[in-house]
């Protein structure tokens, strides 16, 4: 039984991790490099959300909520 769980367990805990280092990157929508906030500029066909902060940094949010509030329509 304990066996048959932990493929479960792995994927679970890579998810979170994954949901996390989005989170992480988001920032609270501020590139943590520039301090700038970030500016959508392109949705890819699975739905992820692309952000630059308009001085070469970038980043892909696919997670839902991560970017809540921000206007990510195009």
């Amino acid at each position: 039984m304990i066996e048959n769980s932990v493929p479960l367990l792995v994927m679970a805990l890579l998810a979170a991790l994954a949901y996390l280092g989005e989170r992480r990157v988001w920032n609270g929508g501020v590139c943590s490099a520039s301090g700038e906030p970030w500016r959508h500029f392109d949705t890819d066909s699975m739905g992820g959300r692309g952000y630059t902060d308009g001085a070469g940094h970038t980043c892909w949010i696919s997670w839902q909520g991560i970017d809540k509030g921000s206007d990510h329509r195009g």
